[in-house]
């Protein structure tokens, strides 16, 4: 692959993750969750218990904001599955 100043030629750094928690998380298609949600660049790549997600990125300090609610619209192939109800 040709190279330009060290760099391939179309490749781009991904942006950083960043993990943002709230004692209310609302995702559309499940019960309200004290939760977490990962953020890279202006996609939600993970949503779901603040336990789970900070164990999937231990290297990381969550951005919390005391009194706020994280309300998240993600589509079906994004969702947690295994629910007590059969989700």
């Amino acid at each position: 692959m040709p190279t330009r100043a060290g760099h391939g030629i179309g490749t781009r750094a991904l942006p950083p993750v960043v993990v943002h928690i709230a004692p209310l998380v609302l995702p559309v298609c499940e019960p309200p969750v004290d939760g977490a949600v990962a953020v890279r660049g202006d996609r939600v790549i993970r949503i779901g218990p603040r336990r789970e997600i900070e164990a999937a990125y231990p290297d990381l300090t969550p951005s919390r904001r005391p009194g706020s609610t994280s309300r998240c619209r993600t589509p079906v192939s994004s969702r947690r599955t295994g629910g007590t109800d059969g989700r």
